[in-house]
């Protein structure tokens, strides 16, 4: 079982409608491939959990790292899990306004653009895990 987790940045806005696009193709795309995960977008920037086994996820982050909607990938974390964190979904999803991201990253004011691409803000794996997980609740 290998998961990633990474944050990056859109290279525009995304409407709902964007957003519910996107959704419905990576979800297709991860049951085809047994992958299950979480992702958050705010602020034009996405943070993005997925996990499987090696291969499944491999071609998953083929797809992720040649999507040319976003741009700026860091990888925060990537290596093996012991189990899925995320089994019942093959996406979950959450679109988080600046304000209800201001209660939950510290540090994040509504003027700072990309929240999550920022070093400053999402320094650590655990701390995007921790973001997923509180959205992950709602969902």
């Amino acid at each position: 079982m290998r998961r990633i987790i990474y944050a990056s940045r859109a290279v525009h806005d995304f409407t709902d409608s964007d957003l519910v696009n996107l959704l419905l193709r990576a979800r297709a795309v991860n049951e085809d491939h047994h992958v299950t995960g979480m992702l958050v977008y705010s602020a034009r920037s996405f943070l993005q959990l997925f996990e499987g086994e090696e291969f499944d996820v491999e071609v998953v982050w083929d797809r992720i790292r040649l999507d040319d909607r976003h741009i700026d990938l860091r990888v925060l974390q990537d290596g093996p899990a012991g189990s899925r964190q995320y089994a019942d979904w093959s996406m979950g999803f959450e679109h988080v306004d600046a304000a209800e991201l201001e209660r939950t990253l510290p540090g994040y004011r509504a003027s700072v653009a990309y929240p999550f691409v920022s070093a400053e803000l999402v320094a650590r794996a655990d701390t995007a895990e921790t973001l997923l997980s509180l959205y992950a609740r709602r969902s």
